[in-house]
């Protein structure tokens, strides 16, 4: 690490002093991944929940005047912090998979989080999500496999070291998924983990959903993965279900658990001395394909497996241990080269070399491209919710995925879904679309992402009632035949109001924040 770089840490780190890291607590229990829509899940699972594992940037939004500042929204923070049970972290935009160090912007947001919801511990994914390109950093939108040679391992313990020493509690990693094929010049999977977290000195969340579906999808057979993790380790287990899609099964988070996850499950828990908290994780889009007493039920199923767990070993110090590796064999494509080209590829950038071809060749590379696809699309419609439908129901499945992939081979992800938002917008308006009330939409969803990402109050017009035209968005009909007028929302943080341009508002209203 060069020593403008250090430096840089050493400040951000001052921001809040660490006490060093400490000894673990008495074990947690059963717990489940937080986000607002699954709220009234968790008030249904009361008395199955020990703990919530809250992903801190789901609570922040990026700065819009500068795009190294994070800023915490106090409302939704708020809402968390009120939540009964006991929390930890776990990370999802700020992996330590990467040879390039984490981004030191986010450790004053983080630090603020966790004075705000005494979480136990915090853990990230050892994967990495940003790559070079024209001497700027870009973010790939997606968490994807690191360089696993020593080299990697080198750059992974000291992105873990940075992080870890800046929080006053402990730190953990979560072994990550791959849909590309083992490489020869690469370590295999568990002697990947194992090397990082004995050189980082560190905790292990094990997701036995990613090791069974890394097993099944032709990576390392899980049993010898679990074979070479130091199991002693292992503070958290997460639990998922998944799904096949082209011959793969996808880490989806999209219902119950798979039953050869449990199978292992089983086995595993008696041999994992330093278990504290077994995590269930859903992902809120599939609430619609998934009932409540299902996700209840897995619940109950980790009880169960809670029952498993050995008798307490004494507490583990950590944060002593120190190794060094060396770099790569010569001529071996290296961790920043594995990242930027893996990371251009995943998100259609130019790249080219050996590399690059390797890469092309793997049926595996498909799969993220079609996740990140997936899960951009997936953001913008979320983001902009009333335009993208009037957009989808307008120009069609096809001719809609068309035009976000034009736009995607110019505009590379963004971290939040407010920020690319706002890029779509503008190359929205450099089309002539000629689609009836989009630019009021369009005002209309932008400005509710300001009012929620930066308490801005705006006014947009419509030219007929909006709460017709949104009603008709809203059950995917086009609002067609409405009567000619001047209608304004007023769109503040507290709740939007519609009313006749003119008239005073009328308690036609409703909450922004449920």
């Amino acid at each position: 690490m060069s020593t403008r770089r250090r430096s840089s840490w050493n400040k951000v780190a001052a921001v809040k002093p660490a006490p060093g890291r400490q000894a673990l607590p008495a074990a947690l229990g059963v717990g489940m991944t937080y986000a607002p829509r699954l709220d009234a899940v968790i008030e249904a699972a009361t008395g199955l929940l020990d703990l919530l594992e809250v992903e801190p940037q789901t609570l922040w939004r990026r700065h819009e005047g500068d795009t190294e500042r994070y800023v915490v929204d106090s409302v939704l923070m708020g809402r968390v912090a009120a939540l009964p049970c006991r929390k930890v972290l776990h990370g999802v935009g700020f992996p330590v998979g990467s040879v390039r160090p984490p981004s030191a912007a986010q450790i004053p947001p983080l630090l603020a989080t966790i004075d705000a919801l005494a979480p136990t511990w915090m853990s990230e994914h050892l994967a990495f999500n940003r790559m070079a390109e024209g001497g700027r950093l870009i973010d790939t939108g997606f968490l994807l496999p690191p360089r696993q040679t020593d080299a990697g391992v080198a750059g992974a313990v000291t992105a873990i070291r940075s992080v870890a020493d800046c929080l006053p509690i402990p730190f953990a990693v979560e072994n990550g998924i791959s849909y590309l094929a083992p490489r020869t010049d690469e370590m295999a999977d568990g002697a990947y983990v194992a090397a990082v977290i004995e050189g980082a000195d560190c905790g292990l969340v094990l997701d036995l959903h990613n090791a069974w579906a890394n097993h099944r999808n032709g990576r390392q057979r899980i049993e010898e993965f679990l074979a070479e993790i130091p199991l002693e380790r292992v503070w958290e287990l997460h639990f998922a279900g998944g799904m096949e899609y082209r011959g793969y099964w996808l880490d989806a988070h999209s219902g119950a658990i798979s039953e050869p996850v449990i199978d292992v499950a089983r086995e595993i828990i008696p041999r994992l001395p330093q278990l504290k908290a077994l995590i269930f994780e859903m992902t809120p889009s599939f609430l619609d394909l998934v009932d409540e007493s299902t996700i209840i039920r897995q619940l109950e199923i980790l009880h169960e497996l809670w029952g498993l767990r050995p008798p307490e070993a004494p507490r583990m110090s950590i944060g002593s241990l120190r190794r060094t590796w060396p770099g790569d064999a010569a001529g071996a494509p290296t961790p920043p080269q594995w990242e930027d080209t893996l990371g251009a590829l995943v998100i259609d950038r130019c790249t080219s070399g050996v590399l690059a071809q390797e890469i092309a060749a793997d049926p595996g590379l498909q799969i993220f491209r079609h996740l990140v696809a997936e899960f951009r699309a997936s953001t913008m419609i979320g983001t902009l919710p009333f335009s993208g439908r009037l957009l989808l129901s307008s120009l069609g499945t096809e001719r809609l995925e068309q035009m976000l992939a034009d736009f995607w081979r110019i505009a590379p992800p963004e971290a939040f879904g407010s920020r690319e938002a706002r890029a779509f917008a503008r190359y929205l308006a450099t089309m002539d679309l000629g689609i009836p009330l989009l630019d009021e939409l369009l005002a209309y969803d932008l400005a509710v992402v300001a009012a929620l990402t930066e308490n801005a109050s705006q006014q947009v017009r419509f030219r007929h009632d909006p709460r017709l035209v949104l009603g008709c968005i809203a059950d995917h009909r086009m609002p067609d035949n409405l009567p000619d007028g001047d209608f304004v929302a007023d769109i503040t943080p507290d709740g939007i109001t519609f009313r006749p341009a003119g008239a005073v508002a009328t308690a036609t209203s409703i909450a922004l924040r449920v």
